[in-house]
């Protein structure tokens, strides 16, 4: 068992190093789904098809809608593909898009910013990002906002109680409250936002924006588990220890199958997908048992604890903690685990998993508060945030959640009006979206946010739209071959409550599903279809690549597939006439090639690299400060010059002559002029070397 051990830390050892990639069973995980499958590729691993969400591909482009007039617009694009033996598909885009204000026009602001100061915010300086940004919006503010402080670690602090901004000494009480946050211990993160709701609750009002703000980098263990690279879903267990001893975690299922170093997985899904310490190489070391959502048997699950080995002098008891996911609910425990092998056996937890339904506490706490009109938005600062639960306790607030992963994403959070606008100002909350589409009409998909589909009837919950934010929904509908009725679909947005707590019908209407979409449109629908395509072939990779079938095969069809949606993707790219379309998604296509040819020549198989359609594009080092370049032409009407940058040094400036005088300048003092060049014809292209 022992050398089965040092095999498997073996193989993650080589997966995380830079550079190298092996093909394993091991998983991977990242802190955000736009950075999540990047952060997973860099790595050396392929996503598992349970971790794509189409719907968060969907949303993860911004399409620019217009700005709608008032608090909410729908636009519809639509496009009908090639009739084919079962009829003609179409593919209709809905882009809802909440009204931008500027921060003079938005209604008065209750805010309690409820800041993580555990130690880990003293890493890469993230107490000094948030402290700017607060001290900078603190300026901002109104005489008839609130604003109060509160801060988590260890233990809660409220640092400045809600009061109106309505004095310069106010203001200044403030901004001494923020500059005195000092990181250090741990994260008591539901303590601190309790601490948070109670401080918004002493100015709530109506028609006021009552929310509490949250900033956190998360707690020891969830930045354990995402270095680690520890999963989630509809059960995760997770163990941590602060020494060198070789803890091993034990959960013996409903169907009596036991997960632990040694059966790394059941017949149900369940995954021990970390272990650490088996060489004792790490002082801060994590294990973690989950199963995807869907794939938990109900039943009583036991956990318990084993020492494997000693690997510190001290042959002492070892302290430890665990987490246990159950559905909603989170459950921690704290024990300590003497002797090694059998004999330190400890029990942890004997639970029931009864399925989704049950709350856990701290998202109970926000639908209360909620109801009282309080809202939460998240904010995770770094990398190493429990992206899941931040994700959740906004969606249970009725709030939104982001990213902050440098110190200029936390500047712009609160400086730009737009940006705090779609993080914290509700334009209209529980929205109904139907779309309704002519009696014969088949609505084949639906993707972007929950749905339910009836016939020819889909509709979308939305909990809340915010101040300049938007949501995009997709849908996939087909006409029946000789289809005689109506090419149409009729719609309307049903709003809850706007801002000021009103029921109203947003907008309704009737969608023609003939016309030709324009060129925004077009290329809205174009960018849709390959991001439908580029999930859908992330899912199928991941499902080759974790087959039963021979490793081998395996590998060399998920490598055929990897390359083809690399030229699917970069055929769209050339469609939309965009260089830098589709970036993060073909880095992660150029990295599964990696991953993959990586695995097959360690088989022997050999394999030509890929070779790409297009360029991608190449970054050219410049002087410092950057030296611009002037390029002027005299004759009227003005004459286009070309100017091509390529990627060899020196670097060659094509210059398309023409009738003189023609020059070109660099720098503020011209290097050199050419006043003229001669040219056989009018279009002819000259070369020249700038050095």
């Amino acid at each position: 068992m022992r050398h089965f051990k040092q095999f498997i830390l073996f193989l993650f050892l080589t997966l995380i190093t830079a550079g190298k990639a092996a093909f394993s069973e091991g998983l991977n995980e990242g802190t955000t789904l736009e950075t999540r499958n990047r952060y997973q590729a860099s790595r050396g691993m392929i996503v598992p098809s349970q971790e794509i969400v189409t719907d968060l591909y969907v949303a993860s482009f911004n399409y620019q809608y217009p700005d709608p007039e008032n608090q909410i617009k729908a636009y519809f694009y639509n496009q009908l593909g090639k009739m084919g033996g079962n009829g003609q598909e179409g593919l209709l885009q809905i882009g809802i898009q909440g009204k931008n204000l500027v921060f003079s026009e938005l209604p008065p602001l209750n805010l309690v910013f409820a800041v993580d100061t555990s130690s880990s915010m003293n890493d890469d300086d993230k107490i000094a990002w948030i402290k700017e940004s607060l001290v900078n919006f603190t300026d901002k503010t109104r005489p008839g906002d609130s604003l109060a402080l509160v801060s988590f670690n260890d233990s809660v602090n409220v640092l400045f109680q809600s009061a109106r901004m309505d004095s310069p000494e106010k203001r200044r009480q403030f901004v001494d409250a923020v500059n005195s946050l000092n990181p250090k211990g741990g994260t008591q993160l539901e303590s601190g936002m309790k601490a948070g709701y109670e401080q918004a609750v002493i100015n709530n009002r109506k028609g006021a924006v009552n929310l509490v703000l949250l900033f956190s980098d998360g707690t020891d263990l969830s930045e354990r588990l995402a270095r680690g690279g520890a999963h989630s879903g509809d059960i995760r267990i997770s163990l941590i220890w602060n020494n060198r001893n070789d803890l091993d975690l034990h959960v013996i299922t409903p169907k009596g199958e036991e997960i632990f170093f040694d059966n790394l997985k059941d017949s149900t899904g369940g995954w021990l997908d970390v272990d650490r310490n088996v060489y004792g190489e790490t002082t801060e070391p994590v294990e973690n048992v989950f199963w995807y959502e869907g794939n938990a048997l109900h039943g009583e699950y036991r956990v318990y604890i084993q020492n494997y080995d000693y690997h510190e002098s001290d042959y002492g008891p070892t302290p430890f903690q665990v987490e246990i996911k159950n559905g909603d609910e989170l459950n921690y425990y704290d024990g300590i685990i003497r002797g090694y092998g059998n004999n330190s056996n400890t029990e942890v937890s004997v639970f029931e998993y009864p399925g989704k339904g049950v709350l856990a506490q701290i998202y109970q706490q926000a639908e209360n508060y909620r109801a009282q009109g309080i809202a939460v938005s998240t904010l995770g600062i770094g990398g190493s945030f429990d992206e899941q639960l931040m994700r959740a306790l906004a969606q249970h607030g009725r709030g939104n959640s982001r990213t902050l992963n440098n110190r200029e994403a936390a500047k712009e959070i609160l400086a730009n009006d737009r940006e705090f606008g779609r993080i914290a100002v509700h334009a209209a909350e529980d929205l109904e979206m139907r779309v309704a589409f002519t009696e014969g009409i088949e609505i084949l998909d639906a993707w972007g946010l929950e749905y339910q589909i009836d016939r020819n009837l889909v509709s979308f919950q939305i909990p809340a739209i915010h101040q300049a934010d938007y949501k995009t929904l997709l849908v996939r509908y087909r006409l029946p071959p000789l289809f005689a009725g109506k090419k149409s679909a009729s719609f309307y947005i049903r709003a809850a409550a706007d801002t000021e707590g009103e029921n109203f019908v947003a907008q309704s209407g009737e969608i023609a599903l003939t016309n030709e979409p324009d060129a925004a449109a077009s290329k809205a629908l174009q960018r849709s279809e390959a991001m439908l395509n580029f999930a859908d072939s992330l899912k199928e990779i991941g499902n080759i690549y974790y087959s039963t079938a021979e490793i081998a095969d395996r590998l060399g069809r998920a490598l055929a597939l990897t390359r083809q949606s690399r030229l699917d993707i970069e055929d769209a790219r050339l469609s939309l006439k965009d260089t830098y379309a589709f970036t993060p998604e073909l880095e992660i296509l150029s990295r599964y090639d990696e991953i993959l040819m990586a695995g097959l020549t360690e088989r022997g198989v050999h394999t030509e690299p890929f070779a790409p359609r297009i360029a991608e594009p190449v970054e050219v080092p410049i002087e410092e400060p950057p030296i611009p370049v002037t390029v002027t032409v005299y004759e009227e009407p003005p004459i286009p010059v070309t100017v091509t940058v390529y990627e060899e040094p020196p670097i060659p400036v094509a210059v398309t002559a023409y009738e003189e005088p023609s020059a070109v300048e660099i720098g503020p003092e011209p290097r050199r002029t050419y006043s003229r060049m001669s040219a056989p014809a009018a279009n002819t292209t000259s070369r020249m070397m700038i050095d």
